[in-house]
């Protein structure tokens, strides 16, 4: 499952149980309901051109769960939303080595952030992707599981629980 879920790279925030069973990031701005908080792992990685990646992830024996933010240098502002998640695309494609099933563009929350909504085949395991643009900070939202645990309850309760806090 780790080599189908090559999103799970990185993450490392200080972040909490949040009063409504939600788990928090003050520091990525950000709360989501993973289905144990306290098992929440946290990692952060420096990614191609000095962005730092920030990842928080559990893994449930063949299902993983997975948020992840990095910001975008200011320059990012230039760049058109669809190249952004064009390459969110892409990558996730890459390093998953499945196939993409579906890609569509969604409108995150009251204020219509863009973003897109893929979903990835590798091997039975399906992993669906959530990538949102605020700013210049990316949010990539995960679920992957066997079959189609990833578009099922439990992984659509998961990434639509994802919410951005101030």
């Amino acid at each position: 499952m780790r080599a189908a879920l090559g999103l799970l790279v990185v993450f490392g925030a200080a972040c909490a149980a949040g009063a409504d069973d939600k788990y928090t990031s003050k520091d990525g701005k950000f709360a989501v309901a993973f289905p144990d908080a306290s098992k929440v792992k946290l990692d952060k990685k420096a990614a191609g051109g000095g962005i730092e990646m920030r990842l928080a992830t559990i893994e449930e024996a063949d299902k993983a769960y997975v948020v992840m933010y990095m910001d975008l240098p200011d320059a990012a502002k230039t760049v058109a939303a669809k190249q952004i998640l064009d390459g969110a695309e892409q990558g996730s494609v890459q390093q998953s080595g499945g196939k993409l099933i579906s890609a569509k563009e969604i409108a995150f929350g009251k204020d219509k952030l863009p973003g897109r909504e893929i979903l990835v085949d590798k091997d039975g395991n399906k992993i669906r992707t959530r990538v949102i643009i605020a700013g210049t900070r990316v949010y990539v939202i995960a679920v992957g599981g066997p079959k189609d645990f990833a578009t099922e309850k439990p992984g659509t309760t998961f990434l639509d629980s994802f919410e951005i806090t101030k």
